[in-house]
Parts: structure tokens; sequence; C-alpha cells
């Protein structure tokens, strides 16, 4: 490798494969962080959405059975779907004659606690990837790294000199998988983060929306009992 072709181009074309295949893997390991880091900042945002707007929906109106009108349990709103799985409980259980107050409590919120874990799953998808690269982009980077000074010190036997024209290559392999890794990583991580923060802030409006839901059933209960 002259001093002229020196470049990160001729420096990837021409390192070992083994060295080849970490870089690949660490561009691939980049570039997927950041589409999923984009995908779900997208869906995270537009869920926070949709439930500032259910949430003012569900304070507005009194009345269940028109709140429920024209909903679907395929809605992208996860309290909305949360509030049709508690509804569909309910119709279930009042229907009964005997339907008694507790029963019909205890089997809501259970309702709710199953909806939310599903919920909280969909939240957290692709979320591991992240954690993934993050913590293990590095130690793929310096796998290169390590097989980069091999190769320098394969030259350094096989020409018997070791003068910085020989031992460059390597090093320079090595050095740019170590840099490769760190870049790969270091977004991955804060992207983690910053999407586990946003994930925690939609759980907490699950776990307090469920909370309102099984109070304002509770008054259903009590308004059905008095009549």
């Amino acid at each position: 490798m002259t001093q002229s072709s020196f470049n990160f181009i001729s420096l990837i074309l021409e390192a070992h494969w083994v060295v080849q295949l970490v870089l690949l893997l660490l561009v691939a390991s980049s570039i997927a962080s950041w589409a999923i880091a984009f995908k779900k900042y997208v869906e995270l945002k537009t869920t926070a959405i949709l439930n500032r707007q259910f949430w003012s929906q569900f304070h507005r109106e009194p009345s269940f059975l028109k709140l429920a009108q024209g909903l679907r349990p395929t809605d992208r709103c996860p309290l909305r779907r949360l509030f049709l799985a508690a509804m569909g409980e309910w119709k279930v259980s009042t229907e009964r004659r005997n339907a008694q107050r507790q029963t019909l409590e205890e089997r809501i919120a259970r309702v709710l606690s199953f909806k939310m874990l599903e919920e909280s799953a969909r939240n957290e998808q692709l979320l591991p990837i992240l954690a993934t690269i993050g913590s293990n982009a590095p130690f793929v980077g310096l796998f290169g790294t390590v097989w980069g000074i091999m190769n320098s010190f394969r030259a350094i036997a096989a020409m018997q000199q070791s003068s910085l024209a020989v031992v460059a290559p390597g090093i320079a392999e090595a050095l740019f998988a170590t840099a490769l890794g760190l870049v790969a990583a270091i977004p991955a991580t804060i992207f983690y983060n910053l999407l586990l923060v946003r994930t925690n802030q939609v759980q907490q409006d699950l776990e307090a929306f469920a909370e309102q839901l099984t109070i304002r059933f509770s008054r259903q209960f009590d308004d059905m009992s008095s009549k």
C-alpha cells in the first residue's frame, strides 16, 4: 500500500477478509441502529399523541357505551385497546344477573393487567437489538483490532523487518475496526436510553389510565346497583 493509496476505501479493499467481515458487520449494525431508532421514535411519538387525545376524550365522555362506539381492537392507540379489553369483560360480566361487584372488579383488573403486559412488550420491541449493538459492537471492533495487529506481526515475520510500511496496513485495519466499533456502539446506546425513557412514560400512562378506568367501572357498578 503506497502513501497515495492510503485511504479508507483502499484500506477496506486490501484488508484481510476477516477484518472486512468485521467492518461489514459493524456498518450493518450501525445502519440497523439508526433505522430502529427512527422507527421507534416515530411509533412512540405517535403513541403519546394518540394517548393524550383519548385521555382527554375519556374525561369528557361520561358514558362508556358512547366512548366505545367506533373503536376497534386494532386501533393504534394503546389506551383505546386497554379500554376496549376492559369494556369487553364488563359487557360479558354484567349480562349475568348475579354479577358480583368484587368478582367483576377482579376480572377487569386481571384483563387490564394482561393487556398492560401485552402493550409493554409491544412498546419494547426492537429495543433489545439496540442494547445488543451498544454492548457488543466495541467487542466486535476489538476482535478486528486484534486480527489487524496479528496481520502486522505476520508481515514483520514474513519480511523480517519492522519498517512502518510493513506494519502500517495491519495497524490501520486495527484502528479502523476499533473506531467503527465505537461509531456503531455509542449511538445505539444513546438511542436505547432515550427510547427506554419514552417507553417508560408510555407504560406510566397505561398504569395511570388503568387506575382511572377501574375507578370509573366501580362507579358504573354503583349506578347499576342503585337502580
